[in-house]
Parts: C-alpha cells; sequence; structure tokens
C-alpha cells in the first residue's frame, strides 16, 4: 500500500475503503470511500515543515506557506454529489445516526431529507451550505474550494437562503426561523456555539486556497465585501468568535471525519494557536451593524460619518496611512533598484485612491522626481516598485515598475499620502558623497532592510541619517526577502513616572505599535512592590490604548494638571521613591521600572534622576520595557529626570528608536539564574514568559537549527536528578559561538511545543573557555521524567543501541534507536493483561530520535549511516549504533540525540539473497505486494486509486515485485493487495505473472488461480468482493497442478469489512501431494463509524475491527472444515495477512480450531513481518492443520521490506533527481512494506490401500488358508488377526503356503493378538494360513497392501 505523502496514514498494512465506506447514506447520493484514518494521524509529521519554520523564527508568511503546502496535500477533490454523502457522516448526530445536525438552526434532521433532486424543493429539508460564499470567488463547481467540506455544511433549505452570501458579523435582526442566528442586510451572524466553527472554517479557505489551484486566492480582510470579490469579511469578528468559542469535541470529531474522506486538515481546529499567528486585527468597535448597516444602498451624506462606519467599523483606530513605511531598500548592480513598501495596519490601503507617491530627492537636491503610487497594499502586507529595466527575478516580485526609480547611493526618497510625509530614507538636502552609511549599512551596492521592531515611518525627512539605526543590509543584489516584511508589533511599556508632591503620583504607558489595545481583554496588570517586598499589589487595567499613543494611570487625588490626561486613577498608584512597579501581560512581565526585592532606603538613583520627588520621562531611543525584574536598577541608563509635579510631559511621549538599545546583559561573572532553575523539576520551565540572564559553557552550535546548546558550568549544577543543566539557546543571528566557549545569554524563556528555551535578545557575550563531560545515558529510561531531566544536556551513550525505526530517515534524516528490537506488545503477550501493559511501557521508553541536526524535510543527503544512504548502502532496523555522543533536544513530540561526533553503525542485521531455509519439497508463501495497480493495463490509466501513480512509478513497483517473488522460488503463492479488476487480458494479475514467466527459469511457468466469477453487472469485471483490492494465488504450473475447484466466501463477515478469502487444493507434479491453501486478508484496525460499538477500540492493544476479525477466523475455520474445494483432504494452510498480532484473538481463534502457529513453532516470539512506529510483529501468518504441520520442515520470514527505509521503494514524490537513481533499485528490498512468509514442506505421494478383512474365524480345521493379491509398486502387506478367544498363530509366505518349516513371517505369539508388516513386498499372490494349537473362535483376520497414487 502506498502512503503518498510526508503523512504516516499507518492503515496497518490494510487500507480502510472496502465495499465503499458510505453506500446510499442519503438521497441520491453516490458511495463514498475513505482515504485516510484519522485514529493513526500523527500530527509531527503533517505540520512538520510549519513546526520547523515556527522553531527557526521565520515570517509569517514563510509558515503561513508550509501550513498551506501540508494541507494542500492529498487533498481529495469530491464530487459535489460526494458531498452529500461526506456530510452524513462529518455533521452525524451522535444521538441518533441516521441523522445529522444542522450547522445554522442546530437541529436533527434525517439523513435522507436532504435537498437533492426532487427533494430540493422541499424548504424543511437540508442543503449544503457553503460558509465561504461561492459567488465570494469560485462561482464553478470544477473549482476545488466549491467541493471541499471543511467549509460545506449541512443547513436547513430555507436558513441556507437568508444566509445568502453576507459577510460575518454581528447583525441587527433574529431569524425568524433560528432565532439563536442573527442578520441585516449586509451581514449574518451564527449561533454561539458554532461561531469559533465558523472562523476556523473561514481562516482555513483563507488559507488553503493562495492561488496555487484552480481556486483563486481567498482572502479574509477586515470589512464588509462584495459578491465577486475572492474576499470575506470581517476579519477581527472573525477572531473573536476564535476566541470565545474554542474548539470542543464535536468539532475535532467532524475534523477528523473529514480528514478520513478528503485527506487534508484544517490547522486551526489542530492548532487555534496559529490563528494568532496568521491573522490579526485592531479589535472591532462597537458592537457591530447598527440600524440595519449602510442605509440607502450606500453611506449616507456622502462619506463615512465620525470616522467610520457608525456602530460597524472600526472607531478611534489609527489610520492605515500611519502604518504605511519604506520597509526594504535596494540598491544593487545595473538597473536593479527596488523599494518595498509594509502596511502595517490592518484594512488594505489603495494607493491611488488615497494618493500616496513617492518622491526621490538625487545628490543633496531638494526638489523631487515623484512617481505616482497605483496598487492594493494588503493589510499587514507589502507593496514592491522595481525598476522596469531589473534582472528578470528582481522583475517577477513586483506589483508597480517605474523608470524614475533609478536611484544611487546617495539619492534620498520620501513617501507621501496627500502631500503629507509618511516616510523618509536618507537625508534630503545632503549629498553624503556616494553613500549614507558604512560597509554592511551602506546605502551603496546594498540591500537594506528595515528592522522588525521598526512600526512606522520617519517623517522628519531633514534629520541625521544613519542607516544602522533602523536598517540591516545584507549584500549586494540580495532580494530573496523582497516582498516578505514581517514587523514584530512592540508591546507598551512604562513612559513616565512621577512622584510628586502630596498624591501627585501617576505612570503613563506607551503604545509604540500602530494598532489600539484593549488593556482589559489583553489582561495587562500594574504591580507595585513596596519597600523591597516581593509581594505586590496588583492593579487591573482599563481601557484602550491607542497605536502611537499613551495611557495614563493616576492617584485619585493627584492634580488637576495630572487627572485631565489620566484614564484610569487608582488610590493603589501611591508610591514613594523605593516602591518598584512591574507592567504584566497575561501574567508575564513586559517591563519594570526599580528594582523588585531590593529596598534602596529612599529611592533609586541621585538628584533629577532619582526616584523620589521627580518626574522621570522615558527616553525617546528606549522602543521596549525593562523584563527583568531583579537586575540592578539605574534611572539614569533610560530615563530623563524633571523637578518635582512637573507635569508637562505626561499625556504624550516620543519614542524614535535612535541611538544604541541599553544593554540589560550585564558582565561575565555576574550573578546569573542557574539553567537548573530555568529547566525547573517538571516537563515546563517555572520562568515562562520572563527574561533571564543565564551562563553556561556552549556544548553545540547548529546553524540549521538556528541555535546553539550551552550547558551550566561544574562548578555551578546542582545535584538534582529532576533539573536538567542544559538548555537551547535560539537566535536570530547569524554568528554562533564556538563549542567549549563560556557564554552568557540574556533573552526571554518559552516552552517551543514541549521544549525549554531561551530566546536570544541581545549578541551572545564571550566569558571564556571550559568543558563539561557528558552525562551517561542508558536505555530504556525509567521514567518520563528522566527524559525530560536531560533535555538540552550533553548525553554518550558507551554501550549498543539498535535501530529500531527508519520510516522518517529519507523525509526527515533521522532514525528512532532502542536497546535492543522493539516487538507489539500483543505479539508476545496476551492482549490486556498485565504483561501487555508492562511491555508498552517499557517500549516508551526505551526510544530516543538520532536526529541529523538539519531542521526541514526531504534532506538531499542523508547523512546516516556512515557514508550516507543509498539503496546500496541501506540502514535496516535491526542494524546497531555504538559510540554515541550528543545533545539530548525535544521536537515534534520526540526525544532526540543530535551528534556532535559522528556515530558508528554496524550492519547488525544484513540483508539475505534469498530466503534462508531448510529445503524441502514443496514451497508456500504468502505476500503483500503493496497496492498492485497497473492503470489500464495498457501503460496509462494512471494515477489509479491506489498504488502507483504514474507509469514511471508502476515500472519500478513491478521490477521490485517481480524480483522479490523470482528469488522467493515458491511453488503456491498467495497475495494481498492486488487489484480487484477481474482476471482478464489487461488486469493486474495477469500482468504480474506475465512478467514473472518473462524472467523465469525453465522449470518454473507461473499460472494464477482464476476462481471464474460472473462479471460484474456494472461494471463488467470479475470483481471478488467489493473492495479496490482482493487476495490471488499464482503458482509454478511446472510443480503443482490445481485440484478440485476454487472456492471463495463474500457472505458475512466477508461482505464489507474483511475482504473475502480464496481456497484451492493442489498436487504436487513430483510427489503427488495434495494440500488446500486458504489466502485471506481480515480487516484492518483502523477505526470508523460504520463497525458499531463492539467493534470500537477496546484499548486491550488489539485496535479497532477486533470482533470482525475474530468472526472472520471462525466462519474462515468452519468453512475450511467442509472441504469447500470437494476435496476431502486434511492437509489444509491458512496464509495470509490477519491484521492481528500473534497472541490477539483472531490468531489465537483459529489455533484453537486445530492449527498451528508455524511462525511460533520454528520462529519462537522473535518472528516479526511488519513494523509500526518502531515496534514489530507478526502480521503476516502461516497456520497449518495437524496432519501438514507434520510434513513441514521449516518456516521463514524474507525480512526485504519491514526492516528497510520507506524511502528505498518505488516512489518518486519527494526524491531529487539525484535521489531517484541512487534510493532505487530493482531488487526486492523494499518492495512492499510486509515481510514474505515461506513455508517450506516435505511432501508425501498419497498411498492407496487394498484391503480384506475376514471375521468370525474359529476351529473349522487344524489350518485355515487364505490368499491375497498384492498391487505393482506396494510399498506394504500387512496381515494381522486380533479378538476371539483361544489361541491361534498367523503364517505369511509369498507365492506358497506356508508351513511350520517355511514361512516367510510367523509371529508365534501366545493368544490372537499377531501381526506381520512386509515392506516394499513382491506382488502378486500371497498366502496367509491361520493354525489353531488349540480352539479358537471370533477372530479377525485383516489384509492390507499399500501403493502409492499414479502421478
Amino acid at each position: 500500500m502506498k502512503l503518498k505523502s510526508p503523512i504516516i496514514f499507518a492503515y496497518f498494512c490494510a487500507s480502510l475503503a472496502q465495499a465503499s465506506d458510505i453506500a446510499d447514506a442519503c438521497f441520491n447520493c453516490p458511495p463514498l470511500d475513505k482515504v485516510a484514518d484519522a485514529t493513526n494521524f500523527n500530527d509531527g509529521n503533517y505540520y512538520a515543515d510549519a513546526f520547523a519554520a515556527i522553531n527557526s523564527n521565520l515570517p509569517a508568511s514563510e509558515i503561513k506557506t508550509k501550513i498551506t503546502n501540508a494541507i494542500s496535500q492529498n487533498h481529495k477533490n469530491l464530487s459535489y454529489s460526494e458531498v452529500w454523502s461526506a456530510l452524513t457522516q462529518t455533521d452525524e448526530d451522535p444521538s441518533n445516526t441516521a441523522n445529522v445536525i444542522l450547522l445554522y438552526s442546530g437541529i436533527s434532521l434525517p439523513k435522507m431529507s436532504n435537498g437533492s433532486g426532487s427533494q430540493s424543493t422541499n424548504q424543511d429539508n437540508w442543503n449544503r451550505e457553503h460558509v465561504w460564499p461561492k459567488s465570494h470567488g469560485f462561482s464553478a463547481s470544477s473549482l476545488e474550494a466549491y467541493t471541499d467540506i471543511h467549509h460545506l455544511r449541512p443547513t436547513d433549505i430555507s436558513v441556507n437562503s437568508s444566509r445568502g452570501n453576507l459577510d460575518f458579523d454581528n447583525s441587527d435582526s433574529p431569524l425568524s426561523e433560528a432565532p439563536e442566528n442573527r442578520v441585516d442586510n449586509d451581514s449574518f451572524e451564527p449561533r454561539d456555539s458554532v461561531k469559533g466553527d465558523v472562523a476556523r472554517m473561514v481562516f482555513y479557505m483563507d488559507t488553503r486556497y493562495e492561488g496555487s489551484d484552480a481556486t483563486p486566492d481567498l482572502r479574509v480582510v477586515d470589512r464588509l465585501t462584495s459578491v465577486g470579490d475572492s474576499e470575506i469579511g470581517r476579519l477581527c469578528r472573525l477572531l473573536e468568535w476564535h476566541a470565545a468559542d474554542p474548539v470542543d469535541a464535536t468539532e475535532q470529531n467532524r475534523h477528523n471525519r473529514i480528514y478520513e474522506y478528503q485527506g487534508n486538515r484544517n490547522p486551526f481546529v489542530d492548532h487555534p494557536e496559529w490563528v494568532n499567528l496568521l491573522f490579526s486585527a485592531d479589535a472591532c468597535a462597537g458592537t457591530g451593524d447598527t440600524g440595519g448597516g449602510d442605509t440607502g444602498g450606500g453611506d449616507t451624506g456622502g462619506g463615512d460619518t465620525g470616522g467610520g462606519d457608525t456602530g460597524g467599523g472600526d472607531t478611534g483606530a489609527p489610520s492605515s496611512s500611519s502604518a504605511l513605511f519604506i520597509s526594504e531598500y535596494v540598491e544593487g548592480s545595473s538597473y536593479n533598484k527596488a523599494i518595498e513598501l509594509f502596511n502595517a495596519s490592518n484594512t488594505d490601503i489603495d494607493l491611488a485612491a488615497e494618493n500616496y507617491q513617492l518622491g526621490r530627492f538625487s545628490n543633496g537636491g531638494t526638489t523631487a522626481s515623484m512617481i505616482n503610487l497605483d496598487g492594493i497594499v494588503a493589510a499587514n502586507g507589502t507593496f514592491v516598485l522595481v525598476n522596469t529595466r531589473a534582472s528578470t527575478d528582481l522583475l517577477a516580485l513586483a506589483d508597480q515598475e517605474s523608470g524614475s526609480l533609478s536611484h544611487n547611493g546617495d539619492d534620498a526618497y520620501v513617501l507621501y499620502k496627500n502631500n503629507e510625509v509618511v516616510d523618509s530614507f536618507g537625508l534630503v538636502g545632503e549629498d553624503p558623497g556616494s553613500a549614507w552609511g558604512s560597509e554592511t549599512y551602506s546605502t551603496k551596492d546594498n540591500t537594506l532592510r528595515r528592522n522588525s521592531n521598526v512600526v512606522s515611518g520617519d517623517t522628519v525627512i531633514n534629520d541625521t541619517f544613519e542607516p544602522s539605526q533602523q536598517w540591516t543590509g545584507f549584500g549586494k543584489d540580495e532580494f530573496s526577502d523582497i516582498g516578505q516584511h514581517v514587523v514584530v508589533n512592540p508591546e507598551i511599556f512604562i513612559s513616565e513616572y512621577i512622584e510628586g508632591g502630596s498624591l501627585n503620583k501617576a505612570l503613563e504607558f506607551y503604545n509604540p505599535g500602530p494598532n489600539a489595545i484593549d488593556l482589559s481583554a489583553g489582561n495587562y496588570q500594574l504591580g507595585r512592590f513596596s519597600n523591597g517586598s516581593i509581594d505586590a499589589v496588583m492593579i487591573d487595567l482599563d481601557g484602550v490604548i491607542a497605536g502611537n499613543s499613551v495611557y495614563v494611570i493616576a492617584n485619585s487625588g493627584a492634580a488637576t494638571a495630572i487627572l485631565d490626561v489620566a484614564n484610569q486613577t487608582s488610590n493603589n498608584v501611591s508610591h514613594n521613591g523605593d516602591d518598584a512597579y512591574v507592567l504584566y501581560k497575561n501574567n508575564v512581565v513586559i517591563d519594570s521600572i526599580g528594582r523588585v526585592g531590593e529596598d534602596p532606603g529612599s529611592q533609586w538613583g541621585s538628584d533629577l534622576q532619582s526616584t523620589k520627588d521627580n518626574t522621570l520621562v522615558r527616553k525617546s531611543t528606549i522602543t521596549m520595557g525593562d523584563t527583568v525584574v531583579d537586575d540592578a536598577f539605574d534611572p539614569a541608563l533610560e530615563w530623563d529626570g524633571y523637578a518635582k509635579d512637573t507635569f508637562d510631559y505626561i499625556g504624550a511621549h516620543t519614542s524614535n528608536g535612535a541611538g544604541e538599545p541599553i544593554s540589560l546583559i550585564g558582565e561575565c561573572a555576574d550573578p546569573t539564574t542557574l539553567i537548573s532553575a530555568v529547566q525547573g523539576a517538571g516537563f515546563s520551565s517555572p520562568f515562562v514568559g520572563e527574561s533571564h540572564i543565564i551562563e553556561g559553557v556552549v556544548t553545540g552550535s547548529f546553524p540549521a537549527l538556528n541555535g546553539f546548546f550551552m550547558q551550566e558550568e561544574a562548578i555551578d549544577q546542582d545535584a538534582d536528578p529532576l533539573t536538567s543543566e542544559g538548555i537551547f539557546v535560539a537566535t536570530t543571528g547569524t554568528e554562533f559561538p564556538a563549542v567549549n566557549s563560556v557564554v552568557r545569554v540574556i533573552g526571554k524563556i518559552s516552552e517551543s511545543y514541549g521544549k525549554t528555551q531561551i530566546n536570544q535578545s541581545e549578541a551572545t557575550l564571550i566569558c571564556g573557555a571550559d568543558s563539561v563531560l557528558a552525562s551517561n545515558l542508558s536505555l530504556p529510561f525509567s521514567s518520563s521524567e528522566a527524559r525530560e531531566s536531560i533535555e538540552g544536556m550533553l548525553v554518550t551513550i558507551s554501550g549498543t543501541l539498535t535501530v529500531t525505526d527508519n520510516y522518517n530517515l529519507g523525509r526527515y534524516g533521522e532514525v528512532a534507536l532502542s536497546n535492543g528490537r522493539l516487538y507489539v506488545p500483543t505479539n508476545m503477550h496476551l492482549p490486556g493483561t498485565v504483561e501487555y501493559s508492562a511491555l508498552a511501557a517499557r517500549n516508551a521508553l526505551n526510544k530516543v530520535t538520532l536526529d541529523d541536526g538539519i531542521n526541514g524535510s526531504n534532506p538531499e543527503n542523508i547523512i546516516y549511516p556512515t557514508n550516507g544512504l543509498s539503496a546500496a548502502n541501506t540502514l535496516r532496523a535491526g542494524d546497531t549504533v555504538t559510540s554515541l555522543t550528543g545533545l539530548v533536544d525535544y521536537s515534534f513530540g520526540n526525544y532526540r540525540i543530535i551528534p556532535v561526533e559522528a556515530p558508528t553503525f554496524d550492519s547488525a542485521n544484513l540483508r539475505t539473497e534469498a530466503p534462508e531455509l531448510v529445503t524441502g519439497n514443496l514451497r508456500i508463501a504468502s505476500f503483500n505486494v503493496l497496492n498492485y495497480f497497473n492503470g489500464d493495463g495498457l501503460g496509462g490509466g494512471f494515477p489509479t486509486s491506489r498504488g502507483a501513480d504514474s507509469s514511471e512509478e508502476f515500472d519500478r513497483q513491478r521490477s521490485k515485485i517481480i524480483d522479490a517473488i523470482t528469488k522467493m522460488d515458491a511453488d503456491i503463492i498467495g497475495l494481498l493487495e492486488m487489484e480487484n479488476d477481474g482476471f482478464g487480458e489487461h488486469s493486474a494479475i495477469q500482468d504480474l505473472v506475465h512478467g514473472l514467466n518473462l524472467v523465469a527459469p525453465a522449470n518454473v511457468h507461473y499460472s494464477f488461480v482464476n476462481p471464474n466469477i460472473s462479471a460484474d453487472p456494472a461494471t463488467g469485471i470479475e470483481l471478488l468482493g467489493g473492495d479496490a483490492i482482493k487476495v490471488a494465488m499464482i503458482y509454478n504450473d511446472k510443480a503443482v497442478t490445481e485440484f478440485g475447484t476454487t472456492a471463495y466466501l463474500t457472505g458475512f463477515p466477508f461482505e464489507y469489512h474483511n475482504r473475502p478469502p480464496m481456497v484451492q487444493s493442489f498436487r504436487a507434479t513430483e510427489t503427488g501431494e495434495r494440500l488446500t491453501v486458504a489466502i485471506n486478508h481480515f480487516r484492518s484496525k483502523g477505526c470508523s463509524s460504520s463497525g458499531g460499538v463492539e467493534n470500537e477500540d477496546k484499548l486491550d492493544g488489539q485496535g479497532c475491527y477486533n470482533l470482525r476479525r475474530v468472526q472472520a477466523a471462525e466462519a474462515l475455520t468452519a468453512w475450511l472444515s467442509t472441504y469447500p474445494t470437494g476435496i476431502a483432504d486434511d492437509d489444509i494452510l491458512i496464509i495470509g495477512d490477519l491484521n492481528a498480532y500473534t497472541k490477539e484473538d483472531p490468531v489465537s481463534t483459529i489455533e484453537n480450531a486445530g492449527y498451528t502457529n508455524l511462525a511460533q513453532k520454528f520462529i519462537g516470539d522473535m518472528a516479526y513481518s511488519y513494523a509500526y512506529q518502531g515496534e514489530i510483529g507478526t502480521l503476516d501468518h502461516a497456520l497449518a492443520s495437524a496432519s501438514l504441520t507434520d510434513k513441514v520442515l521449516d518456516v521463514t520470514e524474507w525480512h526485504i521490506n519491514a526492516d528497510e527505509p520507506t524511502i528505498l521503494d518505488y516512489n518518486v514524490e519527494y526524491k531529487s533527481d539525484e535521489q531517484l537513481v541512487t534510493m532505487y533499485d530493482s531488487t526486492a528490498y523494499r518492495a512492499s512494506d510486509h515481510d514474505p512468509v515461506l513455508v517450506e514442506i516435505e511432501g508425501v505421494t498419497p498411498l492407496i490401500s487394498v484391503k480384506e478383512v475376514h471375521t468370525d474365524l474359529g476351529t473349522k480345521s487344524r489350518w485355515s488358508t487364505f490368499k491375497f493379491q498384492v498391487p505393482e509398486t506396494s510399498v506394504s502387506f500387512t496381515a494381522t488377526i486380533t479378538g476371539g478367544a483361544g489361541n491361534v498363530d498367523l503364517y505369511v509366505r509369498e507365492g506358497k503356503k506356508p508351513n511350520t518349516q517355511k514361512f516367510d513371517c510367523r509371529p508365534m505369539l501366545a493368544g490372537n493378538e499377531e501381526s506381520c508388516v512386509m515392506d516394499l513386498p513382491a506382488s502378486g499372490t500371497w498366502y496367509i494360513r491361520l493354525r489353531g494349537e488349540r480352539h479358537y473362535s471370533d477372530v479377525t483376520l485383516t489384509l492390507e497392501a499399500l501403493y502409492p497414487e499414479p502421478l
């Protein structure tokens, strides 16, 4: 079976789709199959590239691209008719599975009352609601979004009509039919319990459709939109709804069912936190549209009254123009000139309508060459202006071209709106020579990007211009980032402090960003710490602080001059000079004044720059708060002082970010926070959100991971075994400290998807050199806490570890290691037992991932094993690793070791050229061929529903399968996952047999078993069951012949979930040995709703549908006992994929029916044929009847697949051109995902019996004489007397009557129990005589000859 993505669909080797998973679910509804199994969804793999982008602190636009790529993979485009069928499952009423729940009304309606065909006119039926209206970007049903069930929901036909194509917003009037919903003439408001669901559906659509499909780029915007636009609003309201109505179990269950039928995910259901990562908007003002929206068909009075759409717009928010500024400057070779503009607001800007212009001032001139700007700058988006003669690569990124954009390094630019300055670059009126700035900050031959903490333009066009203050250089002709600017919206900070006479106490906060902040909604608080206390008096802040504006909190008894500008009063603002303040957001420190825990006497600082009897104003160069609350505090560093009761500056603040930022890192050996304290004794740091300074030894630098590891110096390590001494430092810099450097780092502590790290905020301070010893690590871990206790530390493993999982070796360059092989618990122990649970727990702790130290997917150079992976240099599960020293990391749900030196690999689990087993005279095999689908059988018809995507892939697959079967050299082969396309000329089974015979040796010629099924009336194909795949049998017709009639079962329990088994009797050409072979493929362990509660996962290790598999085992053994082929022979072999491990109920059921598990008998508990998530076990079985078991010489599982990396299979996706060659060969290895199982038998020729029985014999004369004809080629002749009374003796002679002197056999025993056995007797007449020594009676004489059945 083929996995067509990085996602591990994990079907346990059997597809979930049987005879359609949905059939006749609603009126006029087509059947629909599943394409994925939600129970085996792996979040870490599915979103791996997104996680890597987030962990690497990439811009939101790049993160969004990674998410879009993930959710676009494996998206099955349903037909609009199939949407009906899908909705019957995705929106099924859990309390009545015959019904669906309607989105807006919440009522339950029968699935059969859908508005299809003749039922469409009944307004009480349900319809398919496009949550994102199709008139907003995809009115044609051929477009992907039209049938995307992530946003299609069942609704009442009438309610659907009322919603129409309206945007989402708070609305005026209750909907009469469903009053929990509201509507007016320009917006629709759904009921509260689904508002979050609606929001996340809209966010999904915006992210899924970025214009790379036939569907255009869909965008959610912060305004109401028009029909025909590929947009929908309002963003601010949808963000509100997302926050107010979080993901619940119902939404998650629906989401998982969508995944099973459409194949892709909604990232905002899986990760609701990503909404705020990708979408932002100013808080919606008011409650929504009032008075029914825009009256009279438009804005009355000629424009927007009161500064915006009253009652529904963003009132009081900054205008979008204030947020437009120059974000990138390109001065490259020749005509490579460009300017990028960034819109930091949450509304789009129409440059032409708002009269934006860019003026170029050349060589110190004061008259500009003006460029009229024309286009739309999206909210939080960019607009790129490029010279018309720039290089093709640069022009491809342009939104507008202009020949006037022809600057050199000495030309200034000014950005205008309506002739008012919005931003500037350079100094107008100054000729700097050839450039402003120097080296990497020069305006000549350089690309300059605005620093991410700059959120507004420089409107003073004739002040000194120093590029290094706000810009970073990237070199000549570097424009890879143009069009992708991101700003880090800065947090508010304390901008003024008044400690005046009497109650003249106040603090001012400044918002340096362009967007308004709701202090209450953001949970902002001010804490006052008095006289060295560490306990605060907390003040909840309440109000809105506008962008680039201030907020004042004052004592209610303060002077009028203060109260006139105060936004909030509190009598707890009652500080003296020795009281510290800390500003919090959601309990996280964002600024402080003073030093918490220290009583400075009467004040910190001195003279005018003291905290007593003074007004302190934050310097204009300070752009962010001091988040270290317990470091030394000197007001002079960041504050300007003014005399007591100076109120001139309160209510306004200037912050321009000019000058060098203040360093808070301190000096080497100054007090720091211990790394062990940062890590804490639990699974997360106690200091999350706080800034701390740490000092330690660098143990590993990894530019590819955007960071380095450091560990506490030995002298400072604590003795707590639960606290780690190491930590990862995430950095955005390009310089990484050398290993064994002692460094000092400052930054904010965070839990990055479970990994404790410090996010560096200043340059690393080098403090010397030292080293740390690696800690010894052995597996299994003693507990989960033991794993966490070494996160970030340098460790070494002196022993040998085993490669236990190489599934992700090709995709992510990683393998899992363990102490010995890990076995599926139910392969070793009975399900649900104490022993099963103990092994499951031990396995979970006996694993660590060997990482390659590189973020991202599909590495070109896969560094493991030594000399790199290739088809000729594999790394098999079961191989070993020694001499492993590295750093313990945690990401994507796994603890990892990133080596600091190359580990040593040993090929402990070597490949074998062919199966190795004792040779008999008859060999039977079972082989899963992983969805062998041959298209239309003529070289076309790809992709099919499963298997190869193209003829190229099929050729690669076919070569491997043929090589594997040829090398098995089996006489009879049961096949699984063959395409169920009949047995005709172009069928998959015919294709395989033809390919095998082209390369077969002279003594081999393959045929397939044809069950002679009647053709399906609809398709004309001989279908074995209703699934896309079937079981099949092929055989070497020079070694065996079919015997009897082929039989199969399609009734319960094989009509739906289990695939129909097939059975055939065979006779060996050489020996005449007869046996019957049954090939089987039981239901997979994957879960679905169609099996009923009895088939749900019982959490005993057997997965879902265990009962159905047991029923299959019972039905199979009962059927076989009736000799369904018509051959009454007790030698029966059951083979195939039972989707049950060795100790599970289905296998036990067959054993209890008298069959022997041959792998257990000959291999034991170490048998395995399949690997899943690092654990191995036997799914592919061979069970023999008692009589056949005696003839079995040997059994083996040929490990050509389960141990091999998946990248060595036939697939071509995710491989470079070079890897298509180096990662493939046409040999058997990784031909499939299951290992074949082979059974070697010593067959014997069946014997025919010729028998005579003479009864009631007694004394008539001294001798009683009998003759018996022994046939030619007899192997034995036996004469036996038994029973009766008296004493009689047996005499036997060939060709003549025996007597007391001449005989070939005379036992001469007392009584009447005597026997003569003649091996390889001569053919012809034999004489048998009974001589009574005295009276005898009632004796029975049995004469029997055995000869071989003619061949």
